[in-house]
């Protein structure tokens, strides 16, 4: 209860109001969205765990993966837990089916590819091929 006496002196003995968080919270996580925030509430990567190749050479792997990193993603899994499906080109106008149409990972706006090979020599250095922790683990216990 609230104590609204004109004179001042009284204090709210309680009060059902939360105060905001303070600066201490917001600098221990360091401005970063708790997993609730995620946009579209999906797949959450985890970069820590992940196991991470350069792509040696182009192939339609290498060609698909570039796509996706331009438009922000780290792979195809990470994509489909926020988008679901990505779009790709029909088998009769690009025979390898790459991916057509992705949506941002920044802004959700739609990037559009050509059914031809984007990916040049050059941009191959820049490709990282990101794995999810759990393949990993499950390749090694195989093995066992």
């Amino acid at each position: 209860m609230v104590d609204l006496s004109v004179s001042g002196s009284a204090v709210a003995a309680s009060s059902s109001v939360s105060a905001p968080p303070s600066k201490a919270a917001e600098k221990e996580n360091h401005g970063t969205p708790s997993a609730s925030a995620t946009p579209g509430g999906g797949y959450k990567h985890s970069k820590k765990n992940a196991v991470v190749s350069r792509v040696d050479e182009w192939n339609d792997e290498a060609e698909d993966i570039y796509r996706l990193q331009l438009a922000g993603w780290d792979n195809l899994k990470e994509y489909e837990g926020v988008y679901g499906e990505a779009a790709r080109w029909d088998k009769e106008s690009c025979p390898s089916q790459w991916i057509s149409k992705l949506q941002l990972k920044s802004n959700g706006y739609y990037v559009y590819f050509r059914k031809h090979r984007e990916c040049e020599e050059k941009d191959l250095k820049r490709i990282k091929r990101i794995s999810s922790p759990v393949k990993r683990e499950q390749e090694c216990g195989a093995g066992a």
